[in-house]
């Protein structure tokens, strides 16, 4: 790994974390050739592991390691080693990354266990206008003129700008 090949060694990413790619904005000039290029993945590795218990005890692990080296022809020098830990324990996922240019990042997220159609956030939408459909072919003429009498209230209470009455210049687009 080499130090002066990045502007800041190991930068603190949050949560971003990164299992492939690099952090370019933080690569300096190779100090083998001099240069500034999109640096290579390479020696790429990834170990699994399960651990087989009870479903509630189930767990996932996922490493892979890299290294980032400088792509002009004939360099290769290498900038920094890449880990990422990915881990899936009960149910959250856990995320792990440190690198010399892409720094230290996690992030978790819990997992839901629910049915695909639970999951699926435009099923649930879907349904939502399934049943608005079903109450508008159920209301009588009374309430569905009570329904458009208050949308044509709503539409007019949005004010509308005359462009002579306009004196704002921070919404004038040239």
């Amino acid at each position: 790994m080499c130090k002066t090949c990045v502007l800041e060694p190991f930068p603190d990413r949050g949560t971003t974390v990164l299992d492939s790619g690099s952090y370019l904005l933080n690569l300096n000039t190779c100090t083998s050739c001099g240069k500034k290029s999109m640096p290579l993945q390479v020696q790429e590795k990834t170990q699994n592991e399960e651990s087989d218990g009870s479903d509630s005890d189930q767990s996932e692990l996922e490493i892979t390691t890299f290294v980032h080296q400088c792509s002009n022809e004939g360099c290769g020098h290498v900038i920094a080693e890449h880990f990422h830990r990915f881990h899936v324990e009960s149910n959250r996922q856990e995320y792990f990354m440190e690198c010399l240019l892409c720094g230290r990042g996690t992030d978790s997220s819990l997992i839901h266990r629910g049915t695909a159609a639970e999951d699926d956030p435009y099923v649930n939408i879907k349904q939502e206008l399934e049943a608005a459909d079903e109450a508008k072919a159920k209301e009588t003429p009374e309430q569905k003129k009570a329904r458009e009498d208050m949308f044509e209230a709503l539409a007019n209470t949005v004010p509308v700008i005359d462009e002579n009455e306009d004196n704002d210049s921070a919404t004038d687009w040239d």
